[in-house]
């Protein structure tokens, strides 16, 4: 199983507020298990608090996959929302 991360400052470098998104999938060992399990999470963090959104036990890795395609969706209509609104100015 190989592992993926990478983490992403939001804000610029001048900027100090920390706002910043990582992801992972790979191995990671839990205390209570013996073997290594596949785990996998995206996590969007500000000065004022933070998400995650992960792959529970409940979840297949299609079942998670869609949640990330619908936020990364969400994140683009938002996007192309915010350019048209500043466009209009």
């Amino acid at each position: 199983m190989e592992k993926y991360v990478k983490k992403v400052w939001l804000n610029n470098e001048e900027s100090a507020s920390t706002g910043s998104i990582c992801v992972f999938d790979g191995p990671y060992q839990y205390k209570s298990s013996v073997e290594p399990t596949r785990d996998s999470f995206v996590e969007v963090k500000d000065c004022h608090g933070g998400v995650r959104l992960h792959r529970c036990y409940e979840d297949s890795e299609q079942d998670f996959l869609l949640k990330v395609e619908k936020l990364r969706d969400t994140l683009i209509d938002f996007a192309a929302h915010l350019r048209a609104q500043l466009n209009a100015e």
